[in-house]
């Protein structure tokens, strides 16, 4: 869902979630859109979660902040920062693993984690991982993608279940 006051966006925005087509020329795409429209259904739920936009962000906010105190300090464990002048929304909590306290690698943290019952997700793959790109090597890239792990963060996440993640996490680091 998008929401903008800007008609400019709006218009581009609405070509690209109708496959491209503005409709003027039957099958003439102007650009490579897709379907985005939604459900009825999706549409009701959007608007449902709007009313609660504020209080959904807070909450996301209280999960960073706890992450963060949580984490503060902890070897081989660097938690995304935002610049003070930046008001984020944080939809995902990223930490980046150092190495050589975690000597295992991100996909056995993740797999160390969900034993301990903590599902993990990982930060993103490099586009050298991915089939579909036809991509030299990418050294910045790699080394980031294998070592970024997203912590789970949603809004409801009690500050009792942050301490066992951060725990659990911070006992598989090897000093």
């Amino acid at each position: 869902m998008v929401v903008t006051a800007n008609e400019e966006f709006y218009e581009r925005m609405m070509l690209y979630r109708s496959h491209g087509l503005r409709r003027k020329k039957h099958y003439w795409h102007e650009l490579p859109g897709h379907n985005f429209r939604l459900t009825n259904i999706q549409a009701a739920l959007g608007c449902a979660q709007l009313k609660h936009l504020d209080k959904i962000i807070a909450e996301r906010d209280r999960v960073y902040l706890t992450y963060q105190k949580k984490l503060s300090g902890i070897p081989g464990v660097l938690m995304q920062e935002f610049l003070p002048e930046v008001e984020p929304v944080v939809w995902a909590v990223a930490v980046r693993l150092d190495p050589k306290i975690f000597p295992q690698g991100r996909d056995i943290v993740l797999t160390q984690m969900l034993e301990a019952g903590i599902e993990l997700r990982p930060g993103f793959y490099s586009p050298t991982q991915l089939d579909y790109f036809d991509q030299s090597s990418l050294p910045v890239c790699e080394s980031l993608a294998s070592s970024v792990i997203s912590l789970p963060s949603y809004p409801t996440l009690t500050a009792p279940q942050i301490t066992y993640i951060c725990a659990q996490l911070t006992g598989l680091g090897h000093l």
